[in-house]
This record gives structure tokens, C-alpha cells and sequence, in this order.
């Protein structure tokens, strides 16, 4: 469905939410109105159909070096 005040194409049920959002005045932004099989959030790959949720390699080796960093730090 055409949502026209982002000028793209959402699924119905999502851009009938966002026109109920525009009727009560409930902010939104269309960065925010993401749609996908997989969504990606904050570096988690998202599966709501097989209901995972996994970090990517890179994302895990980020996590382990900004671990490691904390618990070496003197002021830990």
C-alpha cells in the first residue's frame, strides 16, 4: 500500500498504523519503518518467522574486543 506522506510502498497493515499515528499526532520516522524478512537491529540479525535472533561474526568479534578493553582497563 502506498504510503503517501514517505512516498513509498508498505505493507497495508503497516501504513494503516502510521495513518492512525498521523490521526492521533503520534510521531514517527520513516528510517524507523522498517520491513523484511530479516531486520537488522542494533548489529542483531532479527528472524521473527523462525523466532532467532543472532549476532554476526563481526558484531561478535566487536563484543569480544570491547569486552576484553573493559576488563583490562586500570579502572576496572
Amino acid at each position: 500500500m502506498l504510503y503517501q506522506p514517505y512516498n513509498c510502498y508498505l505493507p497495508t497493515k503497516q501504513a494503516q498504523l502510521l495513518y492512525l499515528w498521523d490521526f492521533l499526532s503520534i510521531p514517527h520516522k520513516p528510517e524507523k519503518q522498517l520491513f523484511n524478512f530479516i531486520l537488522i537491529v542494533i548489529g542483531f540479525k532479527i528472524d521473527p518467522n523462525a523466532m532467532t535472533i543472532t549476532l554476526p561474526p563481526n558484531s561478535k568479534e566487536d563484543l569480544v574486543h570491547f569486552i576484553l578493553d573493559f576488563i583490562l582497563s586500570p579502572s576496572c
